[in-house]
């Protein structure tokens, strides 16, 4: 009866497990008969290069390089000799990846500016599966989601950024553990319009016209959206007119008696960064109450004298009188 010659078996890693890096460990088992003990084992790994397995009781493992810059399955001989010189051949096959993934950045394009948050998407190319993909644009790594070929995340960027190109670094590892990444620059707008009050003055003293009209500046590199601007009237916001660099709204007074206002503008560009102004001013649109105490009403003048004393009270909440003048007859 015929000896059996040695059975070596592949424990790990699996024919369809993908590895990778600048080597592979496999490990296994070894049978063979009694008093035939396995005396020599090695495996070729490349043409005419082979490297011996390290064997330990009926266990065996070794460590060889891998082929780089390839995806697909390759074929490794192992050649165990035991001490009756009976030999037999294994063949391993194992998937073999050391490509890095393959990254594109698809949206946003490079030209088009992108706001406090952006969806960023693009692809993600690999032999084998890609279990993590990561975008990190300075506010620490986002996980991105993977469907197929294509993945997206939703990134944050910091604040204060005005029409900038900043790197985002896209990351993605594959099973195989080969790690592939990419920096494109993208265009960033985090800051909100520039804009300020230009008239009235602040702390002006307002009453007439009843109708003002207040003005003021506001730019934005990345074009306007909506500009308004919200006294304390109880009105609402009311939309500016833009022209150029300049906003105008029309602001009707409300009834006031020296009460101090504050109007606010908001404006936002066409990013949805928005800013904020205000100014303060002080409404008065009740005329000063005025009475004549001396003479009184109907009161007969004449005589002797040629020139009477009128007294009145002038009273106004705003204490800032301007002129006063007595008519008489029509005359001032």
């Amino acid at each position: 009866m015929a000896i059996p010659a040695p059975v070596l078996t592949v424990v790990t890693p699996s024919a369809t497990t993908p590895v990778g890096g600048a080597t592979v460990e496999l490990a296994g088992t070894l049978t063979f008969s009694a008093g035939r003990e396995v005396t020599s084992s090695s495996i070729e790994y490349a043409t005419g290069q082979t490297q011996p397995l390290m064997i330990t009781g009926t266990a065996w493992r070794v460590t060889i390089p891998l082929p780089q810059g390839i995806e697909g399955t390759r074929s490794f001989t192992i050649t165990t000799i035991d001490a009756s010189t009976q030999s037999t051949t294994t063949t391993v096959q194992l998937t073999v990846d050391t490509l890095a993934p393959r990254l594109t950045l698809t949206s946003p394009m490079m030209s088009v500016a992108v706001g406090s948050t952006a969806m960023l998407s693009g692809t993600v190319n690999d032999a084998s599966p890609v279990p993590s993909l990561t975008v990190d644009v300075g506010a620490g790594p986002v996980t991105a989601s993977i469907t197929g070929t294509t993945w997206s995340a939703m990134v944050t960027f910091p604040s204060g950024i005005d029409r900038v190109n900043r790197p985002a670094t896209i990351s993605a590892t594959d099973a195989a553990t080969n790690v592939g990444s990419i920096t494109p620059q993208l265009l960033v707008d985090t800051q909100g319009p520039a804009v300020s009050f230009m008239s009235p003055a602040a702390s002006e003293r307002l009453g007439v016209p009843r109708t003002q009209t207040v003005t003021g500046s506001v730019t934005d590199g990345a074009g306007l959206g909506a500009v308004t601007l919200n006294c304390a009237d109880g009105a609402g916001p009311r939309m500016a007119t833009v022209s150029g660099a300049t906003w105008t709204v029309s602001w009707p007074l409300p009834t006031a008696d020296n009460v101090s206002s504050t109007c606010t503008l908001a404006a936002t560009d066409s990013l949805g960064n928005s800013a904020m102004a205000t100014r303060a001013f002080f409404v008065d649109t009740v005329a000063p109450v005025v009475a004549i105490t001396s003479p009184t009403a109907n009161a007969i003048l004449g005589g002797a004298t040629t020139t009477v004393a009128v007294t009145a009270t002038v009273t106004d909440g705003s204490n800032a009188l301007g002129l006063v003048m007595l008519g008489f007859d029509g005359m001032t």
